[in-house]
């Protein structure tokens, strides 16, 4: 200890760079007869609201008869120490609506999450989500984060009651596995900088990256980028599971931003086509094999976004920017080594697309009572018009639009209330990444997907980033 007034500024510069001790002192010193900076403020993220929330997970529980909705808070200007995941046991809502209930006005703004809510605090820059049902019943959750680290974190849910990989509730330091920092690169390989995407099938986690490796690292040369996959009962990471996209040169070559799995190949959409990138990518699950399909010959799009693919993996629907629209592309031969792929239309979208999801009607009963005959409903968030747009593949257009949803809309996730055996309606679930809530729109009626009606905001609308004053935000300047 140099100096009793200053101990804890200057035993920290000392554990952290011991080989740089004797180099450094004199820095040290200098630091510690001038004064030193007090030690930083805790700053734990709330526990009964979302913060900057990006991906979203329902599923059905056994405690919860309206279900469990997981919501990550990305902590995007960092204001807190870390982001979350949270629980919410959707029946704890009190004030939240029937589906088909009267909606008597405005949505209902709901503040109150509910005594059943559950959090522990992940890496902060949380993108994507998807869970998995274990062998035991257990929900597993994978979120990757871009923030310190390059983190992929697991989280486990018992009906709502959550815990880290490794147990605890502090996942960045428990359970976090690093994308980034791995005992077998050489060379600044392999690796997956800015982690976003992930999709889970058959038991098996694929998640993608925004930024190419370089080797050696820092230097911008040998550019490549991998798809990581791991299982997700027992989620172990070594080199093998780093699937190689192939080098980036000049533009040139594959880069990602979201990931759909099918039987055979996934399906990895390009955020930054450049002039010789493509829009989708395939990659073979087992022949690790990469397709380049050339959509883009008959649609250019600038940058794809979210995509996703029907249960019949007969449609691919594919978030494009610049032009805005949502891609709908024709897939034949799947279940070979020589699949097919061709674009159907482009329909234009409301500015800023970004996640989509399907809503299969396949089990969905017409007006005039006969069953299957319905197509498919494609849910996409516009981020910078704050719009959600439904499109109907039957009639091949945008059937309904809900404007006025929140500030930048992101992540999607959907319920299916069914009846005798068919499914009747559904409730979709929305991150509105800039204002903190989680917008809840209704579908009375599948069959007629135009009456779309936003109901209720879930969580405390967020408003630090415009007024500092705001009494949810006192204590918590960054």
């Amino acid at each position: 200890m140099l100096f009793a007034d200053s101990s804890c500024f200057c035993s920290i510069v000392l554990r952290r760079l011991p080989s740089l001790r004797m180099r450094h002192l004199w820095v040290v010193a200098a630091v510690g007869f001038l004064g030193c900076t007090p030690q930083s403020v805790s700053r734990p993220p709330p526990t009964d609201a979302f913060y900057f929330p990006s991906g979203l997970v329902y599923v059905d529980s056994t405690t919860s008869s309206l279900g469990m909705l997981y919501v990550a808070s990305a902590n995007f200007d960092k204001r807190y120490d870390s982001g979350t995941v949270i629980s919410v046991p959707l029946s704890g809502v009190a004030e939240l609506p029937a589906i088909s209930a009267p909606l008597g006005g405005f949505p209902r703004q709901i503040d109150n999450l509910g005594s059943g809510i559950a959090q522990v605090a992940i890496q902060s820059f949380a993108g994507e989500m998807d869970g998995f049902r274990l062998a035991d019943g257990r929900t597993r959750l994978f979120i990757p984060t871009r923030a310190e680290g390059d983190l992929l974190e697991i989280v486990d849910s018992q009906d709502g009651a959550l815990s880290c990989l490794n147990g605890g509730r502090d996942c960045v330091a428990d359970s976090s596995v690093s994308l980034t920092s791995l005992p077998f690169m050489s060379g600044g390989k392999p690796r997956a900088p800015e982690p976003v995407g992930v999709a889970i099938r058959d038991g098996q986690v694929y998640i993608t990256h925004l930024k190419p490796a370089d080797s050696p690292p820092k230097t911008n040369l040998q550019l490549e980028t991998y798809t990581v996959n791991v299982a997700a009962e027992n989620p172990i990471i070594d080199e093998t599971s780093f699937l190689s996209l192939g080098l980036v040169a000049a533009g040139f070559g594959p880069s990602t931003n979201s990931v759909a799995v099918g039987g055979r190949f996934l399906y990895l959409s390009s955020r930054y086509l450049g002039p010789g990138g493509a829009m989708v990518w395939l990659l073979h699950r087992q022949l690790r094999v990469l397709y380049s399909v050339a959509l883009e010959r008959s649609y250019f799009t600038l940058e794809a976004r979210g995509l996703a693919i029907n249960p019949e993996e007969t449609r691919l629907y594919v978030a494009g920017r610049n032009p805005d629209s949502l891609v709908v592309v024709d897939l034949t031969n799947v279940d070979t080594d020589t699949p097919t792929l061709r674009v159907v239309r482009a329909v234009p979208l409301p500015e800023g697309p970004n996640e989509v999801r399907v809503i299969s009607r396949r089990n969905v009963a017409d007006v005039d009572g006969s069953v299957g005959r319905l197509g498919d409903l494609v849910v996409i968030t516009s981020s910078t018009a704050g719009t959600v747009s439904i499109y109907d593949n039957g009639v091949g257009r945008l059937v309904a639009q809900i404007p006025n949803v929140g500030v930048q809309p992101f992540g999607l996730a959907v319920r299916i209330e069914s009846e005798a055996q068919r499914d009747k309606r559904a409730r979709i679930f929305v991150s509105n990444f800039g204002d903190g809530r989680i917008a809840v729109i209704d579908l009375p009626d599948l069959a007629r997907p135009q009456t779309a009606a936003l109901v209720a905001y879930l969580g405390k609308q967020q408003t630090c980033l415009v007024q500092d004053q705001d009494a949810s935000c006192v204590g918590a300047a960054p």
